[in-house]
């Protein structure tokens, strides 16, 4: 999960997930903000398990 976030934090798309990472990163470091979204995103695929959903930006953003 950290390397996935990683990689979306330094060369991903532009998206929400990107963006509140970024901001993240502003006040608490590069480092903690990656974790975060590492948080985030395992948060969000346990979500989709337990419902048995699939993923969609829209959705997420909403």
């Amino acid at each position: 999960m950290c390397r996935a976030a990683t990689v979306m934090l330094y060369r991903g798309h532009g998206n929400a997930l990107r963006t509140w990472a970024s901001r993240v990163a502003k006040r608490r470091g590069r480092k903690r903000a990656m974790v975060a979204l590492a948080r985030r995103k395992a948060v969000m695929l346990h979500r989709m398990w337990d419902d048995d959903t699939s993923f969609g930006m829209k959705a997420a953003t909403a």
